[in-house]
């Protein structure tokens, strides 16, 4: 078997949609296998389940599916990411790019100033750790504003 065949469900032998460690799962038992689980403890916010019939003319592995997340519906592959929370990451992430880029609303004459330049300037160190914001545009955000 190559690296990316999918097994016959171990549960019914029947067709595979995903391998999971040493065990291959059709649509019915991964969502059985998903559902089990606290999607906020494993983290498996925008998961597809299984949520109605096969849809063989998609394809061999497709059916009405649901987010377990946000409630979504689709035809898809059951354990596939969920489109509309994929894109709300994003625009979450965005959103929180642009918060963190702006420069503290403060007077530089006030007194404050240094304080409120070195309280965003560890933000900006957080967001690039995290990957919200690109190293190199914080760098520049920063010494645009400590050089003005």
């Amino acid at each position: 078997m190559t690296q990316h065949e999918r097994w016959p469900c171990t549960e019914c032998g029947g067709p595979g949609v995903r391998n999971l460690g040493t065990k291959g799962y059709c649509g019915a038992h991964l969502s059985e296998l998903y559902s089990r689980f606290d999607p906020v403890v494993f983290g498996l916010h925008g998961i597809m389940v299984q949520a109605g019939k096969m849809r063989p003319d998609w394809g061999p592995a497709f059916c009405d599916v649901e987010c377990i997340a946000c409630g979504a519906t689709a035809v898809g592959i059951v354990g596939e990411h969920c489109w509309w929370c994929r894109r709300s990451h994003e625009i979450v992430c965005e959103w929180q790019a642009e918060i963190v880029l702006r420069r503290p609303d403060i007077d530089p004459t006030d007194e404050r100033y240094a304080t409120a330049v070195d309280a965003w300037a560890e933000r900006l160190a957080r967001a690039v750790l995290a990957g919200v914001v690109d190293r190199h545009v914080a760098r520049r955000v920063l010494e645009r504003e400590v050089a003005a």
